[in-house]
């Protein structure tokens, strides 16, 4: 494997790492792998260095992989940033293909978001045609009727959840941070859009997204209407928590992400 540090994009301002697999593995039938930094953890390395450890893994089965800083966060400096934030997302992410296009030859790619990136992958891959798959773990979710009796009634049985209850509503009042996320009715048109094109989606929630999604089952209820045609999967991981902080629960975001990168047909 090689691993190339680069800046790139129209005013160099870019910073991200190319992995490269060595020639004996690599198929340049495959995608490549886009891991852009997470708002969280504003750093390519990713959260506990997932990122660092998911591209070199990748590499090993034959992929190509970018994980690279989005302007303003780690090694990337913001540059002129015109229009709407998922404008610069945007344009961002279409430099970071195309520095792998000019690199590699590859024209065809897998985007990776955690959380927040997460969100804006839903929105670059809607109008990103390059794209052919796409991993959100802990994206957007809509609370439905099985989500929300699943996550009170258990609390209910409880007195410490009571007292943090009579905490919240008589203390401050807690300001919780806002994802810029479509209305429900949007995504499910969205998503609909993106497998007609012929996307493939893995969405994985872990422990730390419960508060919002919390079973397996809860995408089917948030998108009753969605014609999946075998092009989305969802894994949920409740032991896992937000950032992965833990090895363990890498270990099993990894094997669900690799694994189901593997399993597609890219052809």
């Amino acid at each position: 494997m090689n691993e190339q540090p680069l800046f790139f994009g129209p005013e160099r301002n870019l910073y991200g790492v190319l992995s490269l697999p060595d020639e004996a593995v690599h198929r340049k039938d495959l995608p490549a792998v886009l891991l852009p930094s997470v708002s969280l953890h504003p750093h390519h390395v990713g959260a506990f260095r997932g990122w660092v450890t998911l591209a070199r893994r990748l590499a090993a089965l034959g992929y190509v992989s970018l994980r690279y800083d989005v302007g303003g966060t780690g090694e990337s400096e913001a540059g002129t940033r015109a229009g709407t934030a998922i404008d610069c997302q945007l344009s961002e992410n279409s430099a970071a293909m195309d520095l792998v296009e000019r690199r590699t030859g590859v024209r065809r790619f897998v985007l990776i978001g955690l959380c927040a990136s997460a969100d804006a992958a839903h929105s670059i891959t809607l109008r990103e045609p390059r794209i052919v798959g796409t991993v959100m773990i802990d994206a957007y979710g809509y609370r439905t009727r099985g989500q929300v009796l699943r996550h009170y009634i258990p609390r209910l049985l409880r007195p410490y959840h009571w007292s943090k209850f009579l905490q919240r509503k008589l203390g401050p009042t807690e300001v919780l941070a806002e994802r810029d996320v479509p209305p429900r009715s949007v995504a499910q048109q969205q998503l609909q859009i993106m497998m007609d094109r012929g996307v493939q989606m893995l969405f994985l929630y872990t422990g730390g997204a419960s508060y919002y999604f919390n079973h397996h089952s809860q995408f089917r209820e948030m998108f009753p209407e969605l014609k999946y045609r075998g092009r989305i999967e969802v894994e949920f991981d409740p032991l896992a928590s937000h950032l992965f902080e833990f090895s363990a629960d890498r270990e099993r975001m990894f094997a669900n992400v690799i694994g189901w990168i593997n399993a597609r047909d890219w052809r």
